[in-house]
């Protein structure tokens, strides 16, 4: 009689030796997902937008009829995930049922997949109830800046068509699907559990480890997963299939159960596990390529880790091809195929294996990591090695701990002892790698030839160590620097001179043509913590982690905010540089007494504590660099200004044949004083003030004589900028108006 076990299987997948034609058919594979990957980027990076504007307003009020298909609840907050929509924009009476059970006819129904419910108040309701909820419509935003979370793009990737606010729930008819809200009340249960037994940050890592819920899970936390490079450690995962449905299965074949049986019962549990966690992406691959490993095991076939990464892949795209854009999937894909271009490659030492998995794990990942994140944890190689084999005690005291907790609160917070330890050691290691000097490589978004070359250089790589049977370290290395290095080169830069969209607030970012960055002002009254959402990621994507100097013209929040931010957040590290974010070596301040300098006070103590020098200017201060020349034309020394925005510093920039006049909030005493010490027409005008009534005279305009003017304001502020009066007074002028309210992003570049 044949005997077959999954111990066998694996023994005679590992023992293929170098060289053969499987494995470099298995490197072959590997690189079909990648390729795919170029072509379906590009030509989503290219597409046009498919879908017509709404019909309605953002803010009229909706009542919209649907199945709830998630439920959320964080805190006090509730969030509600409807499908299969009708909207109606009148009343709903009580009798209306057509209204309520039939499909919507309007001119959009045919686009509306999943509204987002944000309710006003947490209500009663259960997975599949049909319900009828009130609530003020409101639309996704793409990303306004580069770099910039695009939230549009992100929901609609979810088939989500927007957002309803203020939700109240007018009707019920209270049908329920069973399995899925039985799954929730678990899912809810369990979360509750560990809330009880644990703190709560680690809490929060212990239902995304454990139940793919991360509402619940700390920013810092996720933060510094993320910096250093274990984020993966956070989705389910092939390690919980595998200590899960492996452990089940190889239990059951002990037992003496068939193939066939203790496959159906493991994959009944997976599967059932799967539903609990909501299958995530990650867990959709580990699940499918479970079964995979089952089907192999009931056939008497060996399981092949490419090409059950390569079945399942092709079979979740098949069904959502928008996957090939999410960082989840791709990340989870080139996670995989790392381990199994570290199996086919020549082996080393037992005691060296383990890092040879690392290595190559993150030379797959590394490309990806840079395009959504633009930067790359140096260090997250050797973190993974002691995280890593840490997750498996994590995972399984964790489900002992939960499981156990729900009958005996003693007994489980016993058992979550070993992972309360392990976790706070993770985020000790966590966060003093985060101090070592060169922890973050900022790459930069890469090109998409950038990365179709590094993964060219690797995968020759990684024949040439099939081929020649060991590892040659000097060869690997230089390799591996080449691929690295053209995936972070950044060559030379033009001159740039960048308006952010701030909303209502200014951000102009300058940089020379050798990438050193200046930065005029940076703050906003609508926007919250803007240097985390906007400035940092805007940097980032530019391969920036310094700002060289950070320019005020007046303290009012809405020109600071941004950088207070990255101030208050701040901390040197070894190499004096802010281990947080974004490094800023030098701050400029208009030398100007005020009246009240609360704000001027705090933000030089700040300054101080961060070690960072500040320097006044006043007319007549000239600055220099890389050919890019600054001239302070306002404010002067020691004058009295009517308010702080008249003393705004006003900056005249020039390189080459470009020059912008650059106004903060200027008016009054402080515009005539820039008019009169203007000598020529600029090319662009910043518009002081966001485009008040009172800003920008016709005189003042006339003198400064620009083709363009930009206004930075937010859409729909509460201030009415920019009035209608100034925008005529431009129009005679005969400027080209350029608005980020409107236009987004604004960009003046100087090629060489």
């Amino acid at each position: 009689m044949k005997v077959r076990s999954w111990e066998s299987h694996r023994s005679v997948c590992n023992s293929q030796k170098k060289g053969c034609i499987l494995k470099k058919r298995k490197l072959c594979v590997l690189c079909l997902p990648i390729l795919l990957w170029f072509l379906v980027t590009a030509i989503w990076e290219q597409r046009e937008p498919e879908r017509a504007p709404w019909p309605w307003q953002e803010g009229t009020r909706l009542e919209v009829t649907g199945t709830v298909d998630q439920i959320h609840t964080k805190e006090k907050n509730q969030t509600i995930i409807l499908k299969n929509i009708s909207i109606s924009t009148n009343d709903v009476s009580d009798t209306d049922e057509d209204h309520f059970t039939n499909s919507m006819s309007a001119n959009s129904a045919d686009t509306i997949s999943e509204i987002k419910i944000q309710m006003q108040h947490q209500e009663t309701v259960q997975i599949g109830n049909r319900i009828c909820v009130s609530g003020y419509c409101q639309y996704f935003t793409g990303a306004q800046n580069e770099g910039e979370f695009d939230a549009e793009q992100y929901y609609t990737l979810q088939k989500i068509s927007f957002c309803l606010k203020k939700g109240i729930i007018l009707k019920n008819n209270g049908t329920v699907d069973i399995i899925k809200e039985t799954c929730r009340m678990l899912r809810e249960h369990a979360k509750m559990v560990l809330e009880k037994l644990m703190e709560k940050e680690e809490a929060g890592v212990m239902e995304a480890v454990l139940l793919g819920e991360k509402s619940n899970l700390d920013p810092e936390i996720r933060s510094l997963y993320q910096k250093n490079g274990i984020i993966h450690v956070l989705a389910i995962s092939g390690l919980h299939i595998s200590m899960i449905g492996m452990s089940l299965f190889h239990f059951l074949r002990k037992r003496r159960l068939g193939f066939g049986s203790a496959a159906f019962i493991s994959g009944i549990l997976i599967w059932f596990y799967g539903m609990l966690t909501g299958f995530p992406v990650s867990a959709i691959r580990a699940v499918m390529m479970f079964f995979l490993f089952l089907g192999a095991q009931v056939l008497g076939r060996t399981y092949d880790i490419p090409i059950a990464m390569t079945v399942s892949g092709v079979s979740m795209l098949f069904f959502q091809p928008e996957l090939l854009t999410q960082s989840g999937f791709l990340l989870s894909y080139s996670a995989v195929a790392g381990v199994a271009a570290a199996s086919a490659l020549p082996e080393t030492r037992p005691s060296l294996e383990a890092l040879k998995v690392s290595v190559v794990s993150w030379l797959m990942t590394a490309p990806i990591v840079a395009w959504f994140y633009y930067q790359l944890p140096i260090y997250g190689i050797l973190l993974n090695l002691l995280v890593i084999p840490s997750m498996s005690v994590i995972v399984l005291m964790g489900i002992l701990g939960l499981l156990t907790g729900i009958f005996s609160a003693a007994a489980g917070t016993f058992l979550l002892a070993p992972v309360h330890y392990l976790l706070q050691i993770t985020f000790a290691l966590c966060r003093q790698c985060g101090r070592i000097p060169g922890a973050q490589w900022v790459t930069g978004h890469p090109a998409l030839w950038k990365i179709g070359i590094y993964y060219l250089i690797l995968v020759l790589l990684f024949e040439f160590l099939i081929k020649i049977e060991k590892i040659d370290l000097i060869k690997t290395a230089f390799g591996i620097i080449l691929g690295v290095g053209i995936l972070g080169y950044r060559g030379s830069w033009d001159w740039t001179m960048t308006f952010l969209n701030v909303g209502q607030g200014d951000g102009i970012c300058i940089q020379t043509e050798k990438g050193n960055i200046w930065m005029m002002d940076g703050g906003s009254s609508t926007r919250d913590r803007l240097a985390q959402y906007c400035l940092e990621p805007y940097l980032k994507y530019q391969g920036v982690r310094q700002v060289e100097c950070w320019m005020i013209s007046h303290f009012d929040q809405d020109h600071i905010s941004g950088l207070m931010e990255i101030l208050e957040n701040y901390e040197r590290g070894p190499a004096g540089k802010n281990v947080n974010g974004i490094t800023v070596k030098q701050i400029l301040i208009p030398d100007l007494t005020l009246e009240d300098e609360k704000e001027k006070r705090h933000m030089l103590e700040l300054a101080a504590h961060c070690q960072i020098p500040v320097y006044q200017c006043a007319k007549g201060t000239e600055l220099e660099q890389d050919g890019m020349y600054i001239r302070v034309l306002n404010p002067v020394v020691q004058k009295h200004y009517e308010s702080p925005n008249a003393g705004s510093m006003t900056l005249l920039v020039s390189f080459q044949d470009f020059s912008a006049l650059l106004t903060g909030d200027l008016e009054g005493s402080g515009e005539q004083q820039v008019a009169e010490a203007l000598e020529e027409n600029v090319d662009v005008l910043k518009v002081a003030h966001h485009g008040s009534r009172n800003s920008s005279s016709e005189d003042f305009l006339e003198k400064a004589g620009g083709a363009s003017a930009v206004i930075s304001c937010g859409a729909g502020n509460s201030y009415g900028h920019p009035h209608s009066e100034l925008l005529d007074r431009l129009k005679r002028a005969g400027y080209k108006i350029l608005r980020t309210d409107q236009d987004g992003m604004i960009r003046f570049k100087v090629k060489k």
